[in-house]
């Protein structure tokens, strides 16, 4: 990408969003927000709701990338920070392409985040929001500066590797409003 003009969509929302569109003008790249049907060379995707499909991705030639707060490959999908305080494992920031799954694209790069005994799902988001700013600026100053996708990391598919829903959050809510005792005390 590097000497010529890049044509980016972007894709970003909330507080984070907002803090990554300005390191993409402080590093002089211009932006049309995302749109439907919108095509260009690079689609820049942050905190997105919305999974991007084959047919979105074609009108960029492959050429997407999102930042995630996981570190990837661990917790996939939605409420990353809630599943790595519930699980133990690793947490972070990445930015990595857009293939055709879900937070499985090759690793362009990511930086972990420490997780504190006394985190919340809250005060770890909190704190990787920050984390996540630095991947932003340095992935981009790679992929500006030449970085390609044949440089990326794969991702493995170990059994470890997990893709979280929100219905799955939904069940652990659940699962944590009350105790297994007191529920066992109800039943009998």
């Amino acid at each position: 990408m590097e000497g010529r003009p890049v044509r980016i969509s972007y894709a970003g929302l909330g507080k984070v969003g907002d803090a990554c569109a300005a390191v993409m003008r402080e590093l002089g790249l211009a932006y049309e927000p995302y749109a439907k049907g919108a095509e260009g060379d690079l689609l820049v995707s942050v905190h997105w709701r919305t999974i991007f499909r084959p047919e979105d991705l074609i009108r960029f030639h492959w050429n997407a990338v999102n930042l995630h707060n996981s570190y990837l490959p661990w917790n996939r999908g939605s409420d990353a920070c809630s599943w790595a305080i519930a699980t133990g494992t690793p947490h972070g920031a990445t930015l990595h392409y857009i293939d055709e799954g879900v937070d499985t694209g090759p690793i362009i790069y990511q930086e972990r985040e420490e997780i504190l005994p006394d985190d919340t799902a809250d005060s770890l988001y909190q704190r990787t929001a920050a984390r996540e700013l630095r991947v932003f600026r340095i992935g981009m100053m790679m992929l500006m500066g030449g970085f390609c996708l044949g440089d990326a990391g794969h991702q493995s598919d170990s059994p470890c590797d997990v893709t979280h829903k929100k219905e799955d959050f939904q069940r652990l809510v659940r699962a944590v409003q009350t105790r297994d005792y007191e529920v066992r005390k109800r039943e009998a």
